[in-house]
């Protein structure tokens, strides 16, 4: 009883959100206030840390000059191409929505005035839904919104197909294109035996035999094209043996035996690197003659263990790795590769004489030495699913719940005055003038209207990547790339239900519901007039609520990314924690660029301002406003260097952006097409326009269509981009010559229109596609080379070094680099992980 007295109390309150009063244009304009306000603070206090020298720069004056910077970044381009490729997405995105915000402003304004564009300054309306209440105004409204909703998506199209003109191919190393190209990835090998299951265990020389074993049977199947002679190739085969646990011993050495050296110093009065380590041993915090002797005896035991698993046999992967002595001797086992409608992205291989001895093994090219892990290859594919899946379903039920949690704060101007009606208590504290911090519950009203956007910036830019991260980890994929297109996958997913569906199906929503469907059992209206009064409460509670998180995000997490506080801090901690050679180098290092993450950030936001545009077009200009912010600040941080960029992922993720974006204008589309026609079918009678309603709903018709035949469209062209990507480099930007020849025709026809900047290698120069290289005076030129010449000097004595290593032989010197890694100054890489055995 009581609680339905609560709920009645609440449903028969008087609901501001329904009427779009002008407290809400007052809320949106002093969201829209203070949160450029932080913007302008951030950037002030961004100018003053890059004077003091606290950012987190790694290309400064006082290490290079500039013209070295640039020189390094075109030299050693390997990864930079995942950075161009990301700046020309947030470019486009960028100039799309200042497009759609004047597209949107030509088209509404007259009719609508300029508040629903202009984020409700002036106290107007917000949103173009409350045409929809009279049958009698609605056949305006719905031809306006019709031909907007047509034309902007078309604009959308296009700008994607400008993206994809503008991708470019992974730029690799010569050395390692080289065995790139020559190098295929077999998995699928027998690790057990099928009837008894126990797994098969080799010694060193086992796996040998297997990979000469291997190697003759690659030879015969090769000997089969050749006419004439035949030959044997030269072929080197890695049979991949697991080695997670080894790995794991060894790194734990590593560490041991560096803290033990610190002690030893530490105790024999040795100036070492860390006074500020050296003074805290000295003082309580530790004896340093007990650390030393503990770390002994621990250094101790994990040499016996790691040579206890050395003299052991060990297991199998299913993998194994060869490289041919020519390009075409590779090409010759992915002939007979599968069509992209059969879902499979590898060929066959089988050799041996059945019954038997007759083995069939799954081949694709080798990806990038970097992206393989080397420590995940025993992992199968079931387990990957099953431990994906249910890490994925309690993800979900955590963030539902959280969910609710902040949804609900937003409605507590509504829940107390409801709870004040049945408790004294809470009507005291309502009326009291003096409630918390010497402010009354009105002002605390007007602070709950901001938190709840506030706080789910905070879950989707903190809680949320890093749940996601550990998922990804914890599901152990055979790629690092594959690792990060999941977390692209899951963190879009996730991003959209926590900001778009969960507000629209939150307590707002349900509130606007609750007060329609009483509204409609009074009043008895049409389904025509309770569908659209619905349709109004719901994009705008949503609306406003998407609005201030769109805000939010372009100028609070934005400023964020700019400042790299976070950053700040971990490099000051390890810095100061630092007590072996090892940790003080990796306290200088860098985060990694979390590529799925931001890459489902940004198209996250991108869904918000297309698919609410429509209803709630000041939602555009807000968008433009975030891509604008988002880029130039990620355009800093990765021409700066303040991220690393992580391995090469061969346009995986700009790929996945471009399906993406397509399938968000496609869902835009179908949903108005079909809202649209179901409210006509209710006005046939109130038709009042010289446009034919016919005419109106055959364009509906189309969006529908159109909506699905591209969705299908770009299914397939992603499926086949991915198989093709499977058997060799896929060059997107010149894979369609119909809609490459389109857009070479609009750009003749309107050059100063769809004229663009590329990036270009110096990553600080922008010209057109079209226009002549700067000249360059001859001193700067003979810097240049000579700067490059040293550049190949010192990337010459690392191959020697790694020559030496490996006793004067080429053999897996690829799998070292991709396992240790070696940066490009002839520096050795943090040794966060030995290389496998």
């Amino acid at each position: 009883a009581a609680a339905g007295s609560f709920w009645g109390g609440l449903r028969h309150m008087d609901v501001p959100h329904m009427r779009v009063p002008h407290g809400i244009s007052s809320d949106l304009s002093s969201s829209l206030m203070l949160n450029l306000a932080y913007l302008l603070f951030g950037v002030v206090a961004w100018r003053i840390m890059r004077l003091c020298g606290l950012d987190c720069r790694q290309c400064k004056a006082e290490d290079r000059d500039e013209e070295q910077v640039r020189s390094l970044n075109s030299f050693t381009g390997e990864t930079s191409t995942q950075a161009q490729n990301y700046l020309s997405f947030l470019e486009e995105c960028r100039n799309l929505f200042l497009v759609q915000t004047a597209l949107s402003a030509i088209a509404i304004s007259p009719h609508w005035g300029a508040s629903p564009i202009a984020v409700g300054l002036g106290g107007g309306k917000i949103n173009t839904a409350d045409e929809l209440y009279d049958p009698r105004l609605a056949a305006t409204g719905m031809t306006i919104l019709t031909l907007d909703t047509m034309i902007r998506g078309i604009v959308t199209l296009f700008f994607v197909e400008r993206l994809r003109k503008r991708i470019r191919t992974p730029i690799i190393a010569r050395k390692d294109r080289g065995l790139i190209e020559r190098t295929l990835w077999f998995s699928g090998m027998p690790k057990y035996d099928h009837e008894t299951g126990e797994p098969f265990k080799f010694t060193s020389e086992d796996f040998k035999q297997v990979a000469q074993d291997f190697a003759e049977a690659l030879n015969k199947d090769l000997n089969k094209k050749r006419i004439g002679l035949k030959k044997n190739s030269e072929i080197r085969v890695h049979i991949a043996p697991i080695v997670d646990k080894w790995h794991a011993t060894s790194a734990r050495l590593i560490s041991a035996v560096e803290e033990e050296q610190a002690h030893r110093n530490l105790l024999d009065g040795v100036d070492g690197f860390y006074p500020s380590w050296r003074d805290k041993c000295k003082g309580s915090y530790c004896d340093p003659v007990k650390e030393a002797k503990r770390l002994k005896a621990t250094v101790n035991r994990l040499k016996d263990e790691l040579k206890a698993m050395e003299s052991q046999n060990q297991l199998l992967t299913g993998s194994a790795f060869v490289t041919f002595e020519q390009p075409e001797d590779r090409n010759h086992f992915l002939v007979k590769r599968p069509k992209w409608w059969q879902c499979r992205r590898y060929a066959y291989f089988t050799f041996g004489r059945p019954p038997f001895s007759s083995v069939t093994l799954t081949c694709t090219r080798a990806p990038h030495p970097d992206d393989v892990n080397w420590l995940n290859l025993h992992i199968s594919v079931t387990r990957r699913i099953l431990s994906g899946a249910a890490l994925t379903m309690l993800l979900f039920v955590f963030m539902v719940l959280l969910d609710a949690m902040v949804t609900m704060t937003s409605q507590l101007d509504h829940v107390v005055p409801a709870l004040a009606k049945h408790v004294e208590v809470v009507a005291g504290w309502v009326h009291a003038k003096h409630l918390v911090l010497g402010q009354s519950m009105k002002f605390w009203y007007a602070v709950t209207n901001h938190l709840p956007s506030l706080l789910l910036v905070v879950i989707n830019a903190l809680l949320l990547p890093e749940c996601i991260y550990r998922i990804a980890a914890a599901i152990r994929f055979h790629q690092h790339s594959s690792a990060e297109i999941t977390q692209l996958h899951l963190n879009y997913i996730f991003l959209v239900l926590n900001s778009l569906v969960m507000p629209l199906l939150g307590l707002t929503s349900i509130h606007a519901l609750i007060d329609w469907a009483e509204r409609r059992q009074i009043l008895e209206r049409s389904l025509t007039e309770n569908l659209s009064e619905a349709l109004q409460g719901l994009m705008q509670s949503s609306g406003v609520f998407a609005l201030r998180y769109t805000l939010n995000c372009a100028c609070v997490t934005n400023t964020n990314s700019l400042l790299q506080i976070t950053q700040l801090v971990f490099m000051c901690c390890a810095r100061w924690k630092a007590r072996t050679p090892r940790e003080r180098f990796e306290a200088e290092g860098h985060f990694t660029f979390a590529w799925g993450y931001w890459y489902a950030w940004t198209i996250s936001i991108f869904t918000i301002g297309l698919v609410l545009s429509t209803y709630v077009p000041s939602v555009l200009p807000c968008t433009a406003l975030f891509f604008s912010v988002h880029h130039c600040v990620d355009k800093y941080n990765l021409q700066h260097k303040v991220y690393d960029h992580g391995p090469q992922s061969e346009n995986f993720f700009i790929t996945r952006a471009l399906h993406y974006m397509r399938l968000i204008c496609c869902f835009w589309w179908f949903v108005m097409g079909s809202s649209f026609l179901l409210i006509l079918r209710e006005n046939c009678a109130y038709w009042n326009i010289w446009v034919p309603i016919n005419v109106v709903k055959g364009a509906l018709f189309a969006l529908i269509g159109a909506a699905v035949w591209i969705a299908l469209w770009s299914w397939w062209d992603l499926t086949s981009i991915l198989h093709d990507s499977s058997f060799q480099m896929v060059d997107i930007a010149n894979r369609s010559h119909f809609r490459n020849r389109l857009l070479s025709e609009l750009e003749r026809c309107f050059p100063r229109c769809f004229k663009y900047a590329q990036i270009t290698r110096d990553d600080s120069i922008s010209t057109p596609p079209d226009s002549p290289a700067p000249a360059l005076d001859k001193s700067r030129s003979l810097e240049m080379q000579s700067f490059v010449s040293d550049a190949c000097r010192r990337l010459d004595s690392v191959g020697d070094r790694l020559l030496d290593a490996n006793g004067g032989s080429t053999d897996g010197i690829w799998l070292v680099v991709g396992a240790a890694g070696l940066s490009f100054d002839a520096r050795p890489a943090p040794v966060r992980e030995p290389p496998p055995l």
